[in-house]
């Protein structure tokens, strides 16, 4: 029961939010899309759980960051389905209200989805903390879905080491959300 009240707290989106914006402005910055990120301002217990992305984001070249996109890394999309998945991602984004700030990077490289992802979890955060339960549980929803159909394959099917590392922080967020989801959609249906 402990876990559900931590999980029903808006702190813990925002946390969430702020830890896959960080991971987003990271790649962005590898790319020299933008500036490089100040570390010092990340707090601690967030910066362990991020330095070892940032030292393996530091040992591969701008252009393998570049690489880290959905319609390269993913095995078991055909190849017309590899040129038409970015415009599927910018449309499920706008979908959802999202706007690509850079048009310097596909939809679907990891640091879009990952800026994506932050959006969605920040949503869900406001939305508990105004108590409008309908989009909390959406947003929940919308980030689960996105997720396990998009990142989950993406970041096993690239052989990078960003990509491993990465993926114990997206697996231990599916694994927190999953059984809210699950629980919140039961209560909804008693009432």
């Amino acid at each position: 029961m402990e876990s559900q009240i931590t999980l029903q707290h808006p702190s813990f989106f925002l946390g969430l939010s702020n830890l896959y914006k960080i991971l987003a402005q990271i790649l962005l910055a590898k790319m020299e899309l933008i500036p490089k990120i100040n570390t010092s301002n990340i707090p601690s217990y967030t910066l362990n759980l991020v330095d070892p992305i940032i030292k393996s984001i530091e040992s591969q070249s701008p252009e393998s960051i570049k690489a880290l996109k959905e319609s390269e890394c993913r095995k078991d999309l055909d190849k017309s389905s590899k040129i038409l998945w970015p415009k599927v991602l910018e449309q499920a984004y706008r979908e959802q209200g999202y706007v690509i700030e850079e048009n310097l990077i596909s939809p679907d490289h990891l640091a879009i989805q990952l800026s994506y992802t932050s959006q969605l979890l920040y949503e869900a955060a406001n939305a508990l903390s105004w108590g409008n339960k309908e989009t909390f549980i959406n947003r929940l929803i919308a980030v689960h879905r996105f997720l396990t159909v998009h990142m989950m394959p993406t970041i096993s099917q690239c052989r990078n080491p960003v990509t491993d590392k990465m993926r114990d922080i997206i697996i231990t967020t599916i694994a927190y959300i999953r059984p809210l989801i699950i629980s919140l959609l039961k209560d909804r249906q008693k009432l």
